[in-house]
């Protein structure tokens, strides 16, 4: 029996089968993270594939596959890191023009999924492309939505978007919550914040479509947008906590804030025929916490 043991298993096993748990732990941290180390992430991914094949000709069938995705997100990754490092990537993108930022009022802006970050939009391309085939309906583009707030006292950007650090306070953040799953909370990479950030910046902006899509000029509901930001439900990202048959994300952070000042309807439909996943999720909450405010209130 020990012979074949011998045989069979390579030997010092338990050394080699914890410097694998190690690498592809390594591996996915890094996957997870951005730029350059999230490229370093996929280079080890994608070098780590072909040793499966030693295992026999049945590991074809995932090799494939998975290295033509991995190969498709490395490219993505590497286009990501130079569009953010093109001039003026960091300052212009974010500007919004003075007539917008000094008017009074509430306006919404319609991003692209994914503008600026390939591997959000080649992840979005396969959700749509996979969604659209299993309802029978031809693929639309998908939209990020947030808001900017005008008002005396200065700008405010309102936006649900990843963490990017521990310094949140500099960003307005009044709300945080899990991305994925709840026992994951205690890990920063798993946890949204949401913003109510005076003088913020979007980085994404100079992507944005049919925008900006002004919501109201009243400063009394402009004001009540602002005070309810911190009142946002925060389920986990990405997730159906709330019931209402349709994920929770950055769309239902507008859609609910919108909502309660009894103004969703004001945002119109996502432009080119596009969708806003989240964005129902968001009405519907919004209605279930104060169904007698839902009456319509004039812009």
């Amino acid at each position: 029996m020990r012979g074949t043991w011998r045989s069979l298993v390579v030997p010092n096993h338990d050394l080699f089968i914890s410097l694998l748990i190690a690498f592809e732990l390594a591996v996915g941290v890094l996957v997870l993270s951005s730029g350059r180390r999230a490229e370093l992430g996929l280079v080890g991914a994608t070098g780590f594939h072909p040793t499966l094949l030693s295992f026999g000709w049945s590991f074809y069938l995932w090799y494939i596959p998975m290295l033509v995705a991995l190969i498709l997100l490395l490219r993505a990754c590497r286009g990501s890191q130079r569009d953010s490092n093109r001039p003026g990537a960091a300052a212009g993108d974010a500007v919004l023009t003075p007539a917008v930022a000094t008017r009074p009022g509430v306006d919404l802006y319609w991003i692209p999924l994914g503008a600026g970050a390939h591997v959000v939009w080649i992840s979005g391309k396969v959700y749509e492309a996979l969604l659209a085939l299993v309802q029978r309906r031809p693929r639309r583009p998908l939209f990020h939505s947030a808001l900017v707030v005008s008002t005396s006292e200065g700008r405010f950007v309102i936006e649900m978007t990843e963490i990017r650090d521990a310094r949140g306070q500099e960003r307005g953040v009044v709300a945080q919550g899990a991305v994925g799953t709840k026992w994951a909370r205690r890990f920063r990479l798993f946890r949204y914040e949401i913003r109510r950030w005076r003088e913020g910046v979007i980085p994404d902006i100079s992507y944005a479509v049919g925008s900006p899509v002004r919501i109201t000029d009243d400063a009394g509901i402009t004001r009540r947008v602002l005070d309810l930001v911190p009142l946002v439900p925060t389920p986990v990202w990405g997730r159906d906590g709330l019931h209402t048959g349709e994920m929770w994300n950055s769309n239902s952070l507008t859609a609910w804030l919108l909502a309660r000042v009894g103004l969703d309807a004001a945002a119109g439909q996502p432009p080119s025929g596009g969708r806003a996943p989240g964005w129902d999720a968001g009405r519907i909450v919004a209605r279930r916490a104060a169904p007698s405010r839902q009456q319509p209130v004039r812009a």
